[in-house]
């Protein structure tokens, strides 16, 4: 009896020191992964801090219109996204985030040659403003001379549309050299009537010019707004928020 009662203690001692044994490598377990999890939520959340910075200076990039800058932020953003797919720790509550931030980063590659025309676009456009800032002010009738030559640079100066791949841009060009031919053909009528009609006519010959022209103006200040739109900005905002 005494034998089997010292067989039982043994084997309760033996249960006892497993369990403590278990215990503190649960414990352990349980004290590594709390630190691993800390770490990894530290890593995410600087990688988050670096993407929203990303995002925003992508964001400047695109009202400034500086195509190096926001080649440079985006390339940023694929190193700081990656930071964060690894954290095993993280995977669900990440998804979800990553998913829309894998897709927005696919519409902001897709979105650099948008971002080159933008600039070549304004270029050109710009040239076709010096052109009337220099050669027609007001609604006031010009010469012959002055007219004839401000209806011969606008021709050179229409925009190519094989100049440009995108087709908002093609879109955009077409509304604008139709304008262009408006403002053309009011130039030719004009300058063939200053001498011939009568004032009442070269008013509504000049006016009609004068509102081309301010038909132009107007087309060219709703530019940034329409083109800014296919950039998403809803979208980069959330993201910076997250």
């Amino acid at each position: 009896m005494k034998k089997a009662l010292k067989i039982i203690g043994k084997i309760s001692l033996g249960i006892i020191c497993l369990v403590l044994i278990l215990g503190f490598v649960n414990f352990e377990v349980y004290s590594i992964n709390n630190k691993e999890y800390a770490r990894q939520i530290d890593i995410a959340n600087e990688a988050h801090k670096q993407i929203a910075l990303n995002l925003n200076m992508i964001k400047i990039a695109v009202q400034t219109e500086d195509i190096e800058k926001y080649k440079e932020n985006l390339s940023r953003l694929y190193e700081n996204s990656a930071k964060i797919k690894p954290l095993f720790f993280l995977e669900d509550e990440q998804k979800d985030y990553l998913n829309s931030l894998y897709s927005y980063i696919e519409l902001l590659e897709n979105r650099k040659t948008l971002l080159s025309e933008i600039i070549k676009l304004k270029n050109d456009i710009s040239a076709i403003e010096k052109v009337f800032k220099e050669n027609y002010n007001g609604k006031d009738a010009s010469s012959r001379e002055k007219l004839t030559s401000l209806s011969s640079e606008i021709e050179k100066l229409k925009i190519n549309e094989k100049d440009y791949s995108e087709e908002i841009i093609k879109n955009i060009i077409s509304e604008i050299n139709d304008l262009l031919n408006g403002i053309i053909a009011d130039s030719s009528a004009l300058s063939e009537c200053i001498d011939n009609c009568y004032k009442d006519k070269i008013t509504e010959i000049n006016d009609g010019l004068a509102e081309k022209l301010k038909s132009f103006a107007d087309k060219t200040e709703g530019l940034n707004q329409s083109l800014e739109d296919q950039f998403d900005f809803e979208t980069l905002d959330k993201l910076k928020d997250y």
